[in-house]
């Protein structure tokens, strides 16, 4: 993968004033904030946690489901944009506290390495088939919405 070496951040700039950085997933700063080796010692440590967590009694179970705060919220568009940027490309981001700790935690590294290997992919399975027909269009379709960040990290690597 070809990194883009230039430090400068782009942004996308909105009719409100907000500006947010766009994800590259080429950018040096992007790279920066995967960390393989921690990312796989979480899944192994919470794996652990999961199996510890089945062998308690049922009751003690229902107390860290009832504890947890999924079942009435979730992870808006915005907010995984967000998570997916990092910690270094979303430093200009007015932030509140829970989004600055998210942003540094391992778990939420996970959405980052699966954008990365997700446009890695589709951009090796797409290059062989766009250099064997060139007149062809090609078109991606986010059906979920969202900010598309994949399809044009895709673009970046093809």
């Amino acid at each position: 993968m070809k990194v883009n070496h230039d430090q400068r951040i782009s942004y996308a700039a909105f009719e409100n004033g907000i500006q947010l950085p766009i994800l590259d997933i080429t950018h040096p700063l992007f790279h920066k904030s995967i960390d393989e080796q921690a990312y796989h010692l979480n899944c192994l440590k919470s794996a652990r946690s999961i199996d510890s967590l089945k062998k308690m009694p049922g009751f003690i179970q229902n107390i860290f489901v009832k504890m947890s705060n999924v079942d009435n919220s979730h992870l808006s568009g915005m907010r995984t944009m967000l998570y997916k940027l990092g910690p270094e490309l979303s430093r200009g981001i007015k932030l509140g506290f829970r989004d600055k700790w998210a942003l540094k935690q391992t778990s939420f590294m996970g959405l980052r390495i699966r954008m990365r290997d997700l446009c890695r992919y589709q951009s090796q399975i797409l290059l062989p088939q766009l250099m064997q027909s060139p007149e062809r269009n090609l078109c991606f379709f986010n059906i979920a919405g969202g900010a598309a960040a994949d399809s044009i990290n895709t673009l970046i690597l093809i």
